[in-house]
């Protein structure tokens, strides 16, 4: 939560800590998890589900277990910066 709480600051988007109506809740660390997901960085695996036209990149996403209000929000904003 602190490194996506400094994220935020860092990004220009602490009009999140306007909006939110409670404290978000601590999620618990899960290096393993992240470790198991380095593989969609491979070209090969992402020939698979991303979709290339006129110099974008297109993917779908569907995120599950995100508890914290701050993580889905910055989530949110990144991709859509991008």
């Amino acid at each position: 939560c602190e490194t996506v709480a400094q994220t935020i600051v860092d990004s220009g988007l602490v009009s999140y800590y306007q909006y939110r109506t409670a404290p978000a809740e601590k999620a618990d660390l899960v290096p393993e998890q992240l470790q198991a997901l380095i593989h969609y960085d491979n070209a090969d695996v992402q020939s698979e589900f991303v979709r290339n036209r006129e110099n974008v990149s297109e993917v779908t996403l569907s995120l599950e277990g995100v508890s914290c209000a701050a993580c889905a929000w910055l989530i949110e904003k990144q991709v859509s910066n991008t």
